[in-house]
């Protein structure tokens, strides 16, 4: 079968395209991903270094942001961040763990394992019985 190439070279430039398109809008998710990540790690390090259980209320929105610029499916290297914050970052009235469970319940085979994960390197202060650290054992249920 011979298939003539006037036929074919529009085809290849549409896949060209179609792979240069895809490539950058995946780059441009990772890129999103990584500024949230960062972002969200500069506010809950601030949070804690003031250890007064309050935070302003444009880090509160800067968090929200970020929390809801996440894509669907996420990177499993932010997951111990994101497991901490919904541990730990509680300003007031702020509830972030309506924030991250969904981002937790839509990758939750790789979020499983981080919550495992987390529940093993339990830290000297924190304890099975008081939360927010006997709350993971919920969420490990809530995730399987």
């Amino acid at each position: 079968m011979n298939i003539n190439s006037s036929i074919l070279k529009p085809f290849y430039l549409f896949l060209i395209c179609l792979l240069s398109l895809t490539t950058t809008v995946t780059a441009q998710v990772g890129s999103t991903e990584r500024a949230s990540a960062e972002a969200i790690r500069n506010i809950f390090k601030d949070f804690l270094q003031h250890d007064d259980g309050t935070d302003s209320h444009e880090h509160q929105e800067a968090m929200k942001r970020s929390l809801t610029s996440f894509p669907e499916i996420i990177d499993k290297v932010n997951l111990p961040l994101l497991i901490n914050v919904w541990m730990y970052y509680e300003p007031g009235d702020f509830n972030v763990k309506d924030l991250i469970k969904p981002i937790l319940l839509r990758n939750r085979q790789i979020s499983l394992a981080a919550v495992r994960q987390r529940i093993k390197e339990k830290k000297d202060f924190e304890s099975d019985e008081k939360p927010p650290f006997s709350e993971l054992f919920a969420l490990e249920k809530e995730l399987k």
